[in-house]
């Protein structure tokens, strides 16, 4: 699921993002157990916040699918 996410991401939202003002840089870690971690560096706070602004945009619209086929295929953990 994890490289379905950076697959997603690298097609779908880098180029969103990429064109943002500021935009410096943009990031996938793969944090293992099937998560994932993302950053966007940019040369201010403006930039940063439009980011965000951008990436929660495309969540809610382009990895909807994805996040409901994750919750089929990942059994629920208990917390500690």
């Amino acid at each position: 699921m994890a490289g379905d996410l950076a697959g997603c991401a690298n097609q779908g939202f880098v180029p969103i993002v990429s064109r943002t003002r500021g935009f410096v840089a943009y990031r996938i870690i793969h944090g293992g157990e099937g998560t994932v971690a993302s950053a966007s560096v940019c040369e201010d706070r403006a930039g940063a916040d439009e980011s965000t602004r951008r990436a929660a945009e495309w969540v809610a619209g382009d990895l909807a699918e994805l996040a409901v086929r994750a919750r089929r295929l990942s059994p629920r953990k208990e917390p500690p």
